[in-house]
């Protein structure tokens, strides 16, 4: 029984790579579809949809996402490094800030991936993405939640654990993380 469900995840980021990409029409048909089936199932599932690419595309779902007469229940974005590292990752956050802004009463939202790419860009930049991703949701009112994307090196190269075994040094961000929420919720 989930709570939330996410039935197109990162429509123009994971959705592109499996599907190519479709028109911002094709996907608010399937998701309205998607949520009208999920509502009936169990009214209590929370239909979710999630920007990963930030563009227009991006911009039309989110948008239609967040009216109030859409029948998507949460919102969320994919905060990543790209390429270029932390400029890409500072530049969504700007446009997730400048969206979340644009809506009067914003429904709930949630960081459906937050993480780096140490392989790529080295484990310090892998805690620095993830630090810099809690900081920003976590100054956000309408953000509920963080998923750290990968618990290991299973099918993508950007998991607290690596192949070896190790812990990366994120684990401790993430770990800090969980112990600053626990404390802002006792005081």
């Amino acid at each position: 029984k989930p709570n939330i469900i996410v039935p197109a995840y990162e429509p123009y980021g994971e959705g592109a790579r499996e599907l190519g990409t479709v028109s911002p029409e094709f996907w608010i048909d399937f998701i309205s579809r998607a949520a009208t089936i999920a509502h009936h199932v169990n009214p209590n599932i929370r239909v979710a949809v999630s920007a990963a690419s930030f563009g227009s595309r991006d911009s039309v779902v989110y948008t239609w996402a967040a009216s109030r007469g859409s029948p998507v229940d949460v919102l969320g974005f994919s905060l990543m490094p790209g390429f270029d590292g932390a400029t890409s990752l500072d530049t969504h956050m700007h446009i997730a800030q400048r969206w979340l802004r644009a809506t009067a009463q914003p429904k709930p939202h949630w960081i459906f991936a937050a993480g780096g790419y140490p392989v790529a860009h080295g484990e310090a930049s892998q805690l620095l993405a993830l630090r810099g991703v809690l900081a920003w949701a976590t100054s956000q009112p309408s953000v509920h939640g963080v998923i750290f994307t990968d618990a290991g090196d299973y099918d993508a190269q950007r998991g607290l654990r690596a192949p070896d075994g190790r812990l990366r040094p994120a684990f401790g961000e993430f770990q800090r993380a969980i112990a600053a929420e626990r404390e802002s919720g006792t005081q």
